[in-house]
Protein backbone atom coordinates (compact mmCIF):
# COMPACT_ATOMS: atom_id res chain seq x y z
CA UNK A 1 0.00 0.00 0.00
CA UNK A 2 1.17 3.38 -1.00
CA UNK A 3 0.10 6.06 0.82
CA UNK A 4 3.10 8.94 -0.28
CA UNK A 5 5.38 9.44 -2.97
CA UNK A 6 7.61 6.69 -4.29
CA UNK A 7 9.53 8.03 -7.15
CA UNK A 8 12.42 6.31 -8.97
CA UNK A 9 14.79 7.76 -11.79
CA UNK A 10 14.31 4.09 -13.03
CA UNK A 11 11.57 2.11 -12.60
CA UNK A 12 9.06 2.85 -9.91
CA UNK A 13 7.85 -1.08 -9.62
CA UNK A 14 9.95 -3.57 -11.65
CA UNK A 15 8.73 -7.01 -11.43
CA UNK A 16 11.42 -9.78 -13.14
CA UNK A 17 10.77 -12.83 -14.86
CA UNK A 18 8.29 -15.15 -12.98
CA UNK A 19 7.85 -12.91 -9.99
CA UNK A 20 4.64 -12.35 -8.31
CA UNK A 21 2.62 -9.69 -6.34
CA UNK A 22 -0.54 -10.82 -4.81
CA UNK A 23 -2.01 -6.99 -4.62
CA UNK A 24 -0.83 -2.90 -4.79
CA UNK A 25 -2.83 -0.39 -3.39
CA UNK A 26 -1.69 3.48 -4.55
CA UNK A 27 -3.63 5.74 -2.91
CA UNK A 28 -5.26 9.12 -3.03
CA UNK A 29 -2.74 11.74 -3.04
CA UNK A 30 -0.12 9.12 -3.18
CA UNK A 31 2.29 9.18 -6.23
CA UNK A 32 4.04 6.41 -7.98
CA UNK A 33 6.57 7.58 -9.90
CA UNK A 34 9.90 7.04 -12.28
CA UNK A 35 10.95 7.10 -16.24
CA UNK A 36 9.20 3.61 -15.61
CA UNK A 37 6.64 3.82 -13.43
CA UNK A 38 5.58 -0.03 -13.27
CA UNK A 39 7.27 -2.70 -15.43
CA UNK A 40 6.33 -6.26 -15.93
CA UNK A 41 8.88 -8.66 -16.98
CA UNK A 42 7.95 -12.24 -19.19
CA UNK A 43 6.52 -14.28 -16.58
CA UNK A 44 5.30 -12.14 -13.43
CA UNK A 45 2.40 -11.31 -12.79
CA UNK A 46 0.52 -8.86 -10.41
CA UNK A 47 -2.98 -10.26 -9.50
CA UNK A 48 -4.74 -7.03 -8.22
CA UNK A 49 -3.29 -2.98 -9.04
CA UNK A 50 -5.57 -0.56 -7.66
CA UNK A 51 -4.55 2.86 -8.90
CA UNK A 52 -6.63 5.72 -6.27
CA UNK A 53 -3.25 7.93 -6.66
CA UNK A 54 -1.21 8.84 -9.80
CA UNK A 55 0.91 6.49 -11.59
CA UNK A 56 3.16 8.89 -13.43
CA UNK A 57 6.15 7.63 -16.12
CA UNK A 58 8.16 9.16 -17.96
CA UNK A 59 8.60 6.46 -20.56
CA UNK A 60 5.32 5.25 -19.60
CA UNK A 61 2.70 4.61 -17.17
CA UNK A 62 2.41 0.69 -16.88
CA UNK A 63 4.44 -1.27 -19.48
CA UNK A 64 3.41 -4.90 -20.03
CA UNK A 65 6.79 -6.51 -20.93
CA UNK A 66 5.82 -9.96 -21.25
CA UNK A 67 4.12 -9.95 -17.76
CA UNK A 68 0.39 -9.88 -16.73
CA UNK A 69 -1.96 -8.13 -14.46
CA UNK A 70 -5.26 -10.05 -13.49
CA UNK A 71 -7.46 -7.17 -12.26
CA UNK A 72 -6.47 -3.04 -13.19
CA UNK A 73 -8.36 -0.68 -11.16
CA UNK A 74 -8.19 3.09 -12.89
CA UNK A 75 -9.90 5.41 -10.32
CA UNK A 76 -6.99 7.87 -10.70
CA UNK A 77 -4.91 9.04 -12.97
CA UNK A 78 -2.12 7.15 -15.29
CA UNK A 79 0.35 9.69 -17.57
CA UNK A 80 4.03 9.41 -19.50
CA UNK A 81 5.36 12.89 -20.46
CA UNK A 82 6.49 10.83 -23.67
CA UNK A 83 4.82 10.03 -26.62
CA UNK A 84 4.19 6.56 -25.86
CA UNK A 85 0.94 5.53 -24.38
CA UNK A 86 0.46 5.81 -20.76
CA UNK A 87 0.07 1.80 -20.96
CA UNK A 88 1.38 -0.18 -23.47
CA UNK A 89 1.66 -4.06 -23.96
CA UNK A 90 -1.42 -4.45 -22.12
CA UNK A 91 -2.90 -7.50 -24.01
CA UNK A 92 -1.92 -9.48 -20.91
CA UNK A 93 -4.65 -7.45 -18.76
CA UNK A 94 -7.44 -10.27 -18.21
CA UNK A 95 -9.93 -7.25 -16.12
CA UNK A 96 -9.57 -3.60 -16.66
CA UNK A 97 -11.89 -0.93 -15.18
CA UNK A 98 -11.29 2.74 -15.90
CA UNK A 99 -12.34 6.12 -14.72
CA UNK A 100 -10.11 7.98 -16.25
CA UNK A 101 -10.90 10.32 -19.40
CA UNK A 102 -9.01 9.99 -22.77
CA UNK A 103 -6.36 7.18 -21.53
CA UNK A 104 -3.97 6.14 -23.96
CA UNK A 105 -3.44 2.91 -24.80
CA UNK A 106 -1.30 0.56 -26.63
CA UNK A 107 -1.27 -2.83 -28.47
CA UNK A 108 -3.63 -5.60 -27.05
CA UNK A 109 -6.94 -4.49 -25.40
CA UNK A 110 -7.58 -6.15 -22.59
CA UNK A 111 -9.91 -9.26 -21.89
CA UNK A 112 -12.87 -7.03 -20.35
CA UNK A 113 -12.50 -3.25 -20.19
CA UNK A 114 -15.32 -1.70 -17.92
CA UNK A 115 -15.99 1.77 -17.89
CA UNK A 116 -16.59 4.08 -14.62
CA UNK A 117 -19.23 6.97 -15.28
CA UNK A 118 -19.24 9.99 -12.83
CA UNK A 119 -21.11 11.94 -15.29
CA UNK A 120 -21.80 12.86 -18.75
CA UNK A 121 -18.79 14.53 -18.81
CA UNK A 122 -16.54 11.99 -16.87
CA UNK A 123 -16.26 8.83 -17.57
CA UNK A 124 -13.12 6.41 -18.17
CA UNK A 125 -12.70 6.52 -21.99
CA UNK A 126 -9.77 5.25 -24.25
CA UNK A 127 -8.10 6.70 -26.94
CA UNK A 128 -6.34 3.41 -29.27
CA UNK A 129 -2.45 4.60 -30.01
CA UNK A 130 -1.12 1.84 -32.09
CA UNK A 131 -0.72 -1.92 -32.33
CA UNK A 132 -2.97 -5.04 -32.90
CA UNK A 133 -6.18 -4.12 -30.72
CA UNK A 134 -7.72 -7.70 -30.71
CA UNK A 135 -11.24 -7.29 -29.14
CA UNK A 136 -12.24 -6.89 -25.35
CA UNK A 137 -15.85 -6.85 -23.63
CA UNK A 138 -17.34 -3.87 -22.78
CA UNK A 139 -19.40 -3.38 -19.56
CA UNK A 140 -20.67 -0.11 -17.35
CA UNK A 141 -18.99 -0.49 -13.66
CA UNK A 142 -22.25 -0.96 -11.09
CA UNK A 143 -20.86 1.92 -8.69
CA UNK A 144 -21.60 4.75 -12.10
CA UNK A 145 -24.06 7.59 -12.37
CA UNK A 146 -25.47 6.94 -15.89
CA UNK A 147 -27.84 9.48 -17.32
CA UNK A 148 -31.03 8.34 -20.11
CA UNK A 149 -30.61 9.68 -23.18
CA UNK A 150 -27.07 10.98 -23.20
CA UNK A 151 -24.09 9.88 -25.88
CA UNK A 152 -21.17 9.71 -23.92
CA UNK A 153 -18.73 10.74 -26.89
CA UNK A 154 -15.67 9.03 -28.00
CA UNK A 155 -15.81 5.93 -25.28
CA UNK A 156 -13.15 4.52 -27.85
CA UNK A 157 -11.27 6.37 -29.86
CA UNK A 158 -9.46 4.71 -33.08
CA UNK A 159 -11.56 1.80 -32.80
CA UNK A 160 -14.67 -0.10 -34.12
CA UNK A 161 -17.44 -2.18 -32.88
CA UNK A 162 -15.08 -5.26 -34.63
CA UNK A 163 -13.32 -4.47 -31.89
CA UNK A 164 -16.17 -5.11 -29.10
CA UNK A 165 -17.07 -8.35 -28.02
CA UNK A 166 -20.30 -9.55 -30.01
CA UNK A 167 -22.36 -9.86 -27.02
CA UNK A 168 -21.34 -6.76 -25.24
CA UNK A 169 -21.99 -3.96 -27.50
CA UNK A 170 -25.45 -3.63 -26.53
CA UNK A 171 -26.91 -3.82 -22.81
CA UNK A 172 -28.87 -2.27 -19.60
CA UNK A 173 -28.01 -0.89 -16.89
CA UNK A 174 -30.61 0.34 -14.07
CA UNK A 175 -33.73 -0.56 -15.84
CA UNK A 176 -31.76 1.81 -18.88
CA UNK A 177 -30.61 0.47 -22.36
CA UNK A 178 -27.18 1.25 -24.24
CA UNK A 179 -25.37 0.52 -27.02
CA UNK A 180 -22.11 0.93 -28.41
CA UNK A 181 -22.31 3.38 -31.62
CA UNK A 182 -20.08 3.91 -34.45
CA UNK A 183 -19.35 7.95 -34.38
CA UNK A 184 -18.14 10.15 -37.41
CA UNK A 185 -14.09 10.42 -35.85
CA UNK A 186 -13.23 6.28 -36.11
CA UNK A 187 -14.60 5.76 -33.01
CA UNK A 188 -17.01 4.51 -30.76
CA UNK A 189 -19.68 6.21 -28.50
CA UNK A 190 -21.97 4.95 -25.72
CA UNK A 191 -25.25 6.34 -26.32
CA UNK A 192 -28.10 5.48 -23.12
CA UNK A 193 -31.49 5.73 -24.09
CA UNK A 194 -32.98 7.47 -26.98
CA UNK A 195 -30.59 10.12 -28.49
CA UNK A 196 -30.05 12.00 -32.27
CA UNK A 197 -28.61 9.66 -34.68
CA UNK A 198 -25.59 11.03 -35.90
CA UNK A 199 -25.56 11.82 -39.46
CA UNK A 200 -21.36 12.44 -40.49
CA UNK A 201 -20.65 14.73 -43.51
CA UNK A 202 -20.32 12.61 -46.84
CA UNK A 203 -18.33 14.61 -50.43
CA UNK A 204 -21.14 15.83 -52.23
CA UNK A 205 -19.12 17.02 -55.28
CA UNK A 206 -15.55 18.05 -56.10
CA UNK A 207 -13.41 20.20 -58.72
CA UNK A 208 -11.99 18.70 -60.44
CA UNK A 209 -14.65 15.93 -60.38
CA UNK A 210 -13.63 12.29 -59.73
CA UNK A 211 -11.36 10.24 -62.39
CA UNK A 212 -10.87 13.59 -64.22
CA UNK A 213 -8.06 14.29 -66.84
CA UNK A 214 -6.21 16.51 -68.16
CA UNK A 215 -6.30 18.73 -65.05
CA UNK A 216 -3.69 21.27 -64.46
CA UNK A 217 -0.66 20.81 -61.67
CA UNK A 218 -0.76 24.06 -60.84
CA UNK A 219 -4.80 24.28 -59.88
CA UNK A 220 -6.85 24.34 -56.90
CA UNK A 221 -8.55 20.92 -55.26
CA UNK A 222 -12.36 22.00 -54.17
CA UNK A 223 -14.09 19.92 -52.17
CA UNK A 224 -17.62 20.64 -51.06
CA UNK A 225 -19.60 18.19 -48.06
CA UNK A 226 -23.03 18.11 -47.49
CA UNK A 227 -22.60 19.80 -43.33
CA UNK A 228 -20.07 21.33 -41.84
CA UNK A 229 -16.99 19.92 -41.02
CA UNK A 230 -14.26 20.50 -38.79
CA UNK A 231 -11.23 21.70 -41.11
CA UNK A 232 -8.43 20.29 -37.75
CA UNK A 233 -9.69 17.23 -37.61
CA UNK A 234 -9.82 13.64 -39.70
CA UNK A 235 -7.70 12.76 -42.47
CA UNK A 236 -8.46 13.61 -46.39
CA UNK A 237 -6.09 10.91 -48.51
CA UNK A 238 -5.88 11.93 -52.29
Amino acid sequence: VLNNTLSSSAHGILLQSSGTINSITINSGATLAGKYAVTLKSGSVITLLTNNGTIAGDTFGIGMEGGAITTLKNLGTITSSSSRAQIYGSSSITNFTNSQKDLNYADGLPTNYTTLISSSSSYGSIIYYSGTAGSTAFTIDVTSTVANNTRYNSMFSNLTLSNISDVTETGTFGGLSWALEENCSGGLDLVVGSVTSLVCPQLSSSSPADNATGVGLDGNIVLNFNKAVDRESGNITI
